[in-house]
């Protein structure tokens, strides 16, 4: 019988490069991951088309949402790059036994400062203070399994084991 994802149970963010210190913060907007395309037309294609250029993506970002602008949040406009995890337990719905079973994912992301959102202050209430980081590399794992991996500055695009940046790092010797 087959797994059923249904829900974030729950998740941690922390900064692994300050000895891996937790980020308490609301939530977090993963990241977008977009292919770079070309399109093409001529003859013989009956329209134009866009297809995907080999391990190239679209600028990649991620954005932390805290409850207030705190420290946390300011240290990310630091201009050097940081490193930043996300663990979360997915919910699966396992349909033969009939549990909800817990099941790991981590994203790991290698980031640089792109912008802070300072928000508004109110009384009693969140301030809606947000950082948006570019994103230069970025792991994912499902338990201890690494499912993804786009590595901009590595030529390294890897779905499920396959790097489809490996002939390209060939061809150029890298």
């Amino acid at each position: 019988m087959p797994n059923f994802p249904i829900s974030v149970i729950n998740y941690v963010v922390y900064s692994l490069d300050r000895i891996a210190s937790y980020l308490g913060m609301a939530d977090m907007t993963l990241s977008d991951v977009q292919q770079e395309v070309a399109s093409i037309k001529g003859a013989g294609v009956f329209g134009t088309i866009d297809y995907p250029i080999l391990g190239h993506t679209a600028d990649i970002t991620t954005t932390l949402n805290f409850h207030t602008p705190n420290r946390d949040a300011i240290r990310f406009m630091q201009q050097r790059g940081r490193q930043i995890e996300a663990r979360a337990a997915m919910g699966y719905y396992d349909s033969g036994a009939g549990n909800i079973d817990p099941i790991g994912m981590r994203f790991v992301m290698n980031t640089l400062p792109k912008g802070l959102t300072l928000g508004s202050l109110e009384v009693a209430a969140p301030s809606g203070t947000s950082v948006t980081l570019t994103v230069v590399r970025l792991t994912i794992y499902e338990g201890d399994e690494r499912i993804f991996e786009h590595d901009k500055f590595g030529a390294k695009f890897e779905v499920e084991g396959e790097d489809y940046g490996a002939q390209v790092r060939a061809i150029l010797g890298l």
